[in-house]
C-alpha cells in the first residue's frame, strides 16, 4: 500500500516514514492526515477487541442485544473525551455501535426473511416506504443533519442508515430469490476471488489513477467517466486474473509437497 501510493505521488519522501510510523503505532491521524481511508483498519481493530471483551469476558450473549446497543451508544458518546485519543482508541469507540448493530441484524435476518414471506403485503409496503424514505434522504438531506446538533453525531444518521439497510437487504433478498443470482457462474467467480479483490483493489486503483493522470485522460468529463468505469470493472477483472494466475502457479507446488 505505502510503496504503491509513494510511486504514484501520494506521499513525498519526507512524509512517507511518518505515515508508516503513524499507521503502525495507531497515532492520532488528524494532524498528519496520512492514513486516508485506512482509518477503518484501526477502528475495526479496536471494535474486534471491544466486542470480544463484551461477549466473552462479560458473558454478554445474543439475547442481550439491547444491552450491547446501549453500551455501544455509551462508548460512542464517551469517545469525544481527549483521554480516549490515545492510540486512536476513540475510532473504535465511535464505530462500535455500527459493529454491534450489524451483529444484531445478523442474528435476526433469517427471522426477518421468514416474516417477509409470511406477511407479503406488509413486507412489500415496508420495502416501498423504506425505498422512498432512502431516496428522499439522499436527495434532500445528504450530509445535512436533520436532528439537533447537541445530539451525538451518529444519531443524526442512525435512522436513515437503518431505513436504507432494510431497503437494500430486502431488495437484495428479492433479487437473489427471483433471479437465482447465487447460482450464476459470475457470482461464484466473484465469491471465489472476493479476498483477492479486497487485497489488490487499492494498488490497482492507484495504478489506474496514475495512468489516467500521467496521460491526461482525466482532463475531461468523458475521461473521468471512463476512469470511474475502468477503476470499477478493471480493478475487479485484473484482481480475478491475478488471483487465477496465482492459483495456477500454487496448485503444482502444493501437489509436489504432498507427494
Amino acid at each position: 500500500m505505502f510503496p504503491i501510493k509513494y510511486l504514484v505521488g501520494g506521499y513525498s519522501i519526507e512524509n512517507l516514514p511518518k505515515a508508516i510510523i503513524n499507521f503502525i503505532t495507531f497515532s492520532n491521524t488528524q494532524s498528519l492526515n496520512d492514513l486516508g481511508h485506512l482509518w477503518f483498519l484501526i477502528a475495526l481493530f479496536w471494535c474486534f477487541i471491544f466486542f470480544t471483551v463484551l461477549c466473552n469476558l462479560l458473558c454478554i450473549k445474543k439475547q442481550h442485544s439491547l444491552l450491547l446497543i446501549l453500551i455501544g451508544i455509551g462508548l460512542n458518546m464517551l469517545s469525544t473525551l481527549p483521554i480516549f485519543g490515545i492510540s486512536s482508541l476513540n475510532l473504535g469507540m465511535q464505530n462500535l455501535i455500527w459493529f454491534i448493530l450489524g451483529f444484531c441484524f445478523g442474528e435476526m435476518r433469517i427471522k426477518f426473511i421468514d416474516w417477509g414471506q409470511t406477511h407479503k403485503v406488509l413486507n412489500t409496503s415496508l420495502i416501498v416506504l423504506s425505498g422512498i424514505m432512502t431516496l428522499v434522504n439522499i436527495v434532500f438531506f445528504y450530509q445535512k443533519p436533520t436532528l439537533p446538533t447537541y445530539l451525538p453525531p451518529f444519531l443524526t444518521v442512525l435512522f436513515p442508515t437503518l431505513v436504507a439497510g432494510v431497503f437494500l437487504y430486502s431488495m437484495s433478498n428479492i433479487l437473489v430469490q427471483n433471479t437465482k443470482l447465487t447460482e450464476r457462474k459470475i457470482f461464484k467467480v466473484l465469491i471465489t476471488y472476493a479476498m483477492t479483490i479486497y487485497l489488490l483493489h487499492d494498488p490497482i486503483n492507484y495504478a489506474i489513477l496514475w495512468i489516467f493522470a500521467h496521460f491526461g485522460w482525466s482532463n475531461t468529463g468523458f475521461g473521468i467517466a471512463i476512469e470511474i468505469f475502468v477503476r470499477f470493472a478493471g480493478t475487479i477483472t485484473i484482481s480475478i486474473l491475478l488471483g487465477a494466475i496465482f492459483e495456477h502457479i500454487k496448485k503444482p507446488l502444493i501437489s509436489r509437497k504432498q507427494q
